[in-house]
């Protein structure tokens, strides 16, 4: 076998070996790009799953939100009413409005209980709610007229569940444009944002009182 037999053999061998080379390059390329594809797949199911949840979640809080706003009117509501009765009832027509006043005394003890099942009773805000609503119910449910402490813990009571419900719808918006939800800390940051913008005194005075309770 001459010179010119060889160099044809050699660069037959060549070209085979770089051809199976190609192949196993094509092949690792095409097994790396289905690696890939699959994580990146698995990524975005979890991601859309994770949405999913969040946007269900949501659906959830705009319905308790809206519940606890009802709840809310309808406390305030028999609050004003009970108020205005004992303004004006004495001993010559307390028998014409006993049994509203019993009706209403029962309503406002019925909101006060379901307004703590509704809410967290670790938030500040919420515990700051309670204690004036309780004292409200009890200065009104005995009968007590006092202008001065009625307009204290109206006012109080409107601004707190004012911060809770904008709080609130706050939240549900945030976690659905990032599609994750808000923790603690964050929740706490939105709190704080609404209320030192609806009234920064009557904030600092919650959360100088009242401290989170984990």
């Amino acid at each position: 076998m001459d010179k010119m037999d060889w160099a044809v053999i050699i660069a037959a061998v060549i070209s085979f070996a770089a051809s199976i080379i190609t192949i196993i390059k094509s092949e690792k390329i095409q097994v790396n790009s289905a690696e890939f594809n699959r994580q990146l797949t698995d990524s975005q199911i979890k991601s859309l799953d994770k949405q999913r949840i969040v946007g269900n979640i949501g659906t959830q809080r705009i319905e308790w939100v809206n519940k606890t706003r009802d709840v809310f009117v309808e406390y305030n509501t028999n609050l004003s009413n009970l108020s205005y009765i004992n303004s004006i009832v004495n001993d010559d027509n307390l028998s014409e409005h006993f049994g509203e006043i019993k009706r209403l005394s029962f309503e406002l003890k019925r909101l006060l209980n379901l307004v703590e099942l509704l809410l967290n009773p670790m938030e500040p805000y919420t515990r700051f709610l309670l204690v004036n609503m309780s004292d409200a119910n009890s200065m009104v449910i005995r009968g007590i007229v006092d202008n001065e402490k009625e307009s204290k813990f109206s006012d109080y009571i409107t601004f707190t569940q004012n911060v809770i419900l904008k709080a609130e719808w706050k939240r549900v918006k945030d976690e659905t444009e990032r599609g994750e939800f808000l923790n603690e800390v964050e929740m706490g940051k939105v709190f704080e944002e609404v209320g030192k913008d609806m009234n920064e005194d009557t904030h600092n005075l919650i959360m100088g009182k009242y401290r989170r309770l984990d």
